[in-house]
Order: structure tokens, then C-alpha cells, then sequence
């Protein structure tokens, strides 16, 4: 019996040792790829664009064809749809686009060419595709409030990035779109073209970047330049921040034996009532690369406050409380952390029980600032025609911004304290 025992067991240990001997192939991690990307490339057709199909300078061509090549080699197209439009959208094929490089009749459509209907091409756009638009920004009778309205009514800010990628080619032709009263003024020079971008900001962010890349010495006057609905990326919070320095004040995980949400503090009074008593938390200030800067100092302050009395288990508004903690920003040790202080008076905690406040702290619309180049390629229309600069550019862009900050209102930082008296 003792031995048919040893046996097993001996069996037993053999078949463990070979298990060991020869692994099992591990099966592949799946890593979740990208989904295809849906591509609609947009050229306009109008009169205003034959001008760069000149002899002697293959810029425009060259971006068109390098656009594409992009496209293709660079990200993962599950189709790339070819239009061209102005008076209308029409879809086209590759061949089409390919002829636009070389050839004026691409842009004698006379269902096309007549004039620039940016706000009816918006109106159309699939918002589930990556839309790509090369233009001259130059609108129907200069009407860009009409592209304004457009934006506004398919709700693009909210939901979707928009960028311009901006260069100059020469260009020997006429400009039409002039406004009211004037129809169209011969140039002969370097001209302003776009691709003017609407979709999600990393595969727009991906694409410009690839476009720029290694310049040549004719293309140092590139610009580009993104507005998107999260300025800056994530705001500061005690989720992706550290305390760093903490007096009068002991911190805690609980309020009232429940965890709290990682985004919350919770702290108990402790020392004498002279003591100082304060708090630093230092957290990550990421600014969206070609987004408008920003001054981080230019903020303000809206504090929901409210009291919990001890013999209670919920908190009410308390108006009274608000003045009671004060936050600021301390200045920048590192350019990409961001400190922030909290004071406490204890002279204004006279009554037992829990204090809570919420702490948004919002960026003015003046602390940002739009790149330089958009006022310097900017022509107002009360401006003699220069066909080196763009009319109406920077109300466009600045319209558009302003869109993008009352519907955002960018968030500079984001705290809830609950203190324990």
C-alpha cells in the first residue's frame, strides 16, 4: 500500500517537472490598435486657386501631393474620399486631385468656381470622418461670420478640434472673394494658402507635425496653429497632484468612516490655534502643443462652500464659510508643475463640525494669447488689397476662439476640501 502510494506520488511529481520543462506559449497581449481612419479631403476649386499653379514653383502642388502621401504611409485610412467644391461640393476621384496640381482646368468647374462657400461646406461635413479643407480662407463676399454661424450650428466646438496649417506659394493670378462692391484684384507674389483641419486633436496634432517635419529653407514661414475643447489638457486637481508641505492640519481618508473620491481632501484640525495652517500641492500643467498659450496667473476663483454640523451627516451651503480658506497660485518652480496654496483661518472656525469647498478656478479669456502670425497674415477689410496676406483672418480665428472659450470655459484647476473641526 505504502509503496502504490510513493508511486503516485512520484507520478505525480514527474508530470509537475515536465509541465515546467515545456511552457506553455503565452498567448499575444491584445493591444486595443486605432480604428481605421475615414479621411475627406476637401480642395477648393474656385478661380481664386488657379493663381498657384505657376511655373517655376511646385509649393502648392507639393503639398498637395505630400498631404496625400501622409495620408497613405502615415496613418491607418480606411478610405480617403476626394472633393472639390466652392459654389457647390462635388466628389471627385484621386486622379482628379492629382490633376489639380498640374492643371487650371481643375478649377474652371462652372459648377464650382464661381466663389467660396466655406459655411455650405461645413453644413455638409460627416463630423465621424477626419475633414481636410485647403483653401485661401477667402469666404463669399468676405463674409466669414456666415463660416461663424456655420461652426456654431453643427456645435464644433464642444466636440471637435479645429486647426489651420498655413504656408505661401507664389501665385500669378486673380483673388475674388474681396467683399461688397469689389470682384476681383490681379497679384502677382507670394500667397497665402490652408489646410484648414476639423476633427480629434491627437490625429490632427499627428498630422501637422508630420507635414512640418524636416522643412526645407523655403518653408520656414509654415504656421500652424490648434483651438480644441480642453485648454489646457487636464486641469490641476488632487488627482494628479502631490501635497507637498502641510502645517495645522492632519490628513485623513475618511469623512464619517466612508472613503472619499480621490479627487477630495480631507483633513482634521490639530496644534494650537496660533499655528499656521496650510497646505501646497504641486500637479502637472500640460498645455496642448499649437493651442493657445496661456498665462496661468490670470484666473478666477468660484468656491461652493458649505456646513455640516456634528450632530448631522450632510452637508448644506454656507455662504458664511467661503472666506475662510483662500488658494493661490504660487510661482512656477518647474514649467511643467503647477503649485497651489491653501490658507485657513482658524480665527473664522469658532463652530464645531465639518467645513467642505469646492474650488474651480477658471482662466480669463485674456490670459490666453493667440500666435503672432495670425495678425501679421492678417488684412482688415477696410485695408488696401495685399494678395500676401488674408482677409479677415484674424476675426475668423479670433471669432472662432471665442466660440471655443464661452462654450469650454477653460478650467485651470479643480478641489474639494473637507476640513474637521
Amino acid at each position: 500500500m505504502i509503496s502504490k502510494i510513493a508511486f503516485i506520488i512520484t507520478l505525480f511529481a514527474l508530470l509537475v517537472f515536465s509541465c515546467k520543462q515545456t511552457p506553455v506559449p503565452k498567448s499575444k497581449e491584445t493591444v486595443a490598435e486605432p480604428p481605421a481612419l475615414c479621411v475627406d479631403l476637401y480642395l477648393d476649386g474656385s478661380l481664386s486657386m488657379i493663381g498657384f499653379i505657376t511655373l517655376g514653383d511646385d509649393r502648392y502642388s507639393d503639398f498637395l501631393q505630400k498631404l496625400e502621401n501622409i495620408l497613405i504611409s502615415r496613418f491607418k485610412t480606411e478610405k480617403i474620399a476626394y472633393f472639390k467644391f466652392g459654389d457647390s461640393v462635388l466628389e471627385t476621384d484621386r486622379q482628379r486631385f492629382r490633376d489639380a496640381t498640374i492643371s487650371r482646368k481643375y478649377y474652371e468647374d462652372k459648377l464650382v468656381c464661381n466663389r467660396t462657400e466655406l459655411d455650405s461646406l461645413i453644413l455638409k461635413l460627416d463630423l465621424n470622418h477626419l475633414s481636410l479643407i485647403i483653401t485661401d480662407l477667402y469666404q463669399k463676399q468676405a463674409d466669414v461670420n456666415a463660416v461663424i454661424l456655420a461652426i456654431q450650428d453643427r456645435n464644433l466646438m464642444e466636440d471637435y478640434s479645429i486647426g489651420f496649417f498655413g504656408l505661401r506659394s507664389n501665385f500669378n493670378g486673380y483673388v475674388y472673394d474681396l467683399g461688397l462692391g469689389t470682384s476681383a484684384s490681379e497679384y502677382h507674389g507670394p500667397r497665402p494658402f490652408y489646410l484648414l483641419a476639423i476633427g480629434a486633436y491627437q490625429e490632427m496634432k499627428k498630422l501637422f507635425e508630420c507635414l512640418y517635419e524636416n522643412p526645407s529653407s523655403s518653408e520656414i514661414d509654415n504656421v500652424l496653429f490648434i483651438l480644441s475643447p480642453c485648454i489646457p489638457q487636464e486641469p490641476a486637481s488632487f488627482e494628479n497632484g502631490n501635497i507637498l508641505k502641510i502645517s495645522g492640519l492632519q490628513e485623513t481618508r475618511k469623512w464619517q468612516g466612508k472613503k472619499v473620491e480621490a479627487n477630495t481632501k480631507v483633513f482634521k484640525i490639530r496644534g494650537g490655534a496660533s499655528r499656521a495652517t496650510y497646505f501646497t500641492v504641486s500637479c502637472p500643467l500640460e498645455q496642448l502643443p499649437y493651442n493657445p498659450t496661456f498665462n496661468y496667473e490670470d484666473y478666477y476663483l468660484k468656491i461652493n462652500s458649505q456646513y455640516c454640523p456634528p450632530t448631522s451627516k450632510q452637508f448644506n451651503p454656507s455662504s458664511a464659510s467661503q472666506s475662510i480658506i483662500k488658494m493661490t497660485v504660487l510661482p512656477v518652480s518647474k514649467p511643467e508643475l503647477l503649485d497651489f496654496r491653501f490658507n485657513i483661518d482658524r480665527n473664522k472656525l469658532l463652530i464645531k463640525g465639518d467645513y467642505s469647498w469646492e474650488i474651480f478656478a477658471k482662466l480669463r479669456q485674456n490670459a490666453f494669447e493667440l500666435p503672432a502670425w495670425i495678425s501679421e497674415w492678417n488684412l482688415n477689410s477696410n485695408e488696401a488689397f495685399r494678395g500676401s496676406k488674408t482677409l479677415n483672418l484674424f476675426t475668423f480665428i479670433n471669432s472662432l476662439w471665442c466660440l471655443y472659450y464661452e462654450s469650454n470655459q477653460p478650467q485651470l484647476a479643480y478641489f474639494k476640501i473637507i476640513i474637521s473641526n
